[in-house]
């Protein structure tokens, strides 16, 4: 959780198309200082998206050839309004594609995420409930 002045996230909703996986959040920032700019190119992911699938009931990180994390990580861009008040409510969404699976077929999946700030303090982590997968 960040301070007061922070971030919160919240999970609005998911859904799946014929081949799209749409997570939908909205978060507040009291302060404004999300995202990076364009040009910094050492600036490092901010909005983090853990990918987990759901096998008999059981949670489990996916593993890219059983070694690495699968991960939908993203860079959020400055969006700190100009003015006096730097609070920002925002709304967004990610899109993933189902076929990023490559005849991989689980029966569930779901996402976890969070928000981190230009300070580095870290919002709350939020989970999508599991979504079920039709091929």
């Amino acid at each position: 959780m960040l301070k007061s002045e922070g971030a919160q996230v919240y999970k609005a909703s998911s859904r799946v198309g014929d081949s799209l996986i749409v997570l939908r959040y909205s978060f507040e920032d009291g302060d404004g200082d999300i995202g990076y700019a364009e040009d910094d190119l050492f600036a490092p992911a901010n909005f983090l998206v853990k990918f987990y699938e759901i096998e008999n009931g059981e949670k489990k990180p996916y593993l890219i050839g059983g070694l690495d994390t699968l991960t939908f990580n993203e860079r959020l861009p400055i969006i700190t309004p100009t003015g006096k008040d730097k609070s920002i409510k925002a709304l967004f969404e990610v899109y993933i594609p189902v076929p990023i699976f490559l005849g991989y077929t689980p029966d569930s999946v779901l996402f976890e995420s969070r928000l981190e700030d230009r300070a580095m303090n870290s919002s709350n982590t939020v989970a999508t409930e599991a979504i079920k997968l039709n091929y």
